[in-house]
């Protein structure tokens, strides 16, 4: 299997907009009115600049290891050997053999167009579903 990325398109855009926009907003403080105002435009702006940054670093790799699904604050490793399945609620479910569950939240429900199972949150779900397949069936053939 070759490396695979997973996150929405629209978020490698969405974050880095975010990001762009406080910085901005950070930038125009110092024209602004009152001191308060100032300060306002400040605090807001480098919130946003860190959650731009914070949320550019959310991904799902999936590798012949097994998976890294990475967060705003934290990574997990997951090998392939302890994954059970996939399913899309909310948002992507890594089912885990003992019975617990990561969730991915770069890839949602509203990315599903569930009557035609046509977005990208659908395909990313089947493609890891048939990769998961693929090593199941070698291991029973071992």
């Amino acid at each position: 299997m070759e490396t695979r990325h997973y996150k929405h398109p629209f978020h490698r855009v969405l974050w880095p907009s975010f990001a762009a926009f406080g910085a901005v907003l950070a930038l125009c403080a110092p024209g602004a009115g009152s001191p308060e105002e100032t300060a306002l435009l400040v605090v807001g702006g480098v919130i946003f600049v860190l959650l731009g940054v914070l949320m550019t670093r959310t991904g799902l790799t999936a590798t012949r290891a097994g998976l890294t699904v990475r967060g705003a604050f934290s990574s997990k490793e997951i090998p392939w050997e302890r994954v059970s399945g996939f399913e899309l609620d909310n948002a992507l479910v890594v089912r885990l053999t003992d019975g617990a569950a990561v969730r991915y939240r770069a890839i949602h429900a509203s990315d599903a167009y569930p009557p035609t199972r046509d977005g990208y949150a659908h395909r990313a779900v089947d493609e890891l579903k048939a990769e998961l397949g693929r090593r199941t069936r070698s291991l029973r053939k071992r």
